[in-house]
Formats: structure tokens, sequence, C-alpha cells
């Protein structure tokens, strides 16, 4: 079982146990048109999207800026730089 299996498992057993709530936020997935093709699929279909947009530049601070205290190794200039 790959990684975008798991998460779609461990999504689908997480919305499954609250069917008495009135929706959930999934934050950082999908990241791609496939996986939220998959994520209809096999989870839920999505009610809406919310899609934010701002320049490389303020989000290159704003990560820079997360990366002081979220302990991730990706949130760092090089990395930002390489994907933006």
């Amino acid at each position: 079982m790959g990684l975008q299996e798991i998460t779609l498992e461990v999504l689908r057993s997480a919305i499954e146990e609250r069917k008495d709530k009135a929706g959930f936020l999934v934050d950082g997935f999908p990241r791609k048109l496939d996986q939220a093709k998959e994520f209809e699929e096999k989870v839920a279909k999505c009610q809406f999207v919310l899609y934010f947009e701002c320049s490389e530049e303020e989000m290159a601070k704003r990560l820079t800026k997360r990366g002081e205290t979220s302990g991730r190794i990706d949130d760092n200039e090089e990395t930002i730089k390489k994907v933006s």
C-alpha cells in the first residue's frame, strides 16, 4: 500500500467515524488533480475548495516564517526556491 492509499484510508476512516459532523476541512491534501479524483472516488465528494493565491515573494516570506517554528525540513529558502 502506497502513501497516497494510506492517506486516503486515514481520511476515509476519520470522516466515517464522525458522520454526525457538518463537514470537514482537509488541509494539504490533495495536492494534485489525480489525488483529488481518487479522493472523490474512495472517500467523499468535495463540496467546495478554498484556493489562496499570492506572489512567489509573499509565499517565500510566509514559508520562511513558518519554518521558524514548524520543524519542517522543507521550510527553508533553498527548498522554497526549488519549488517556485
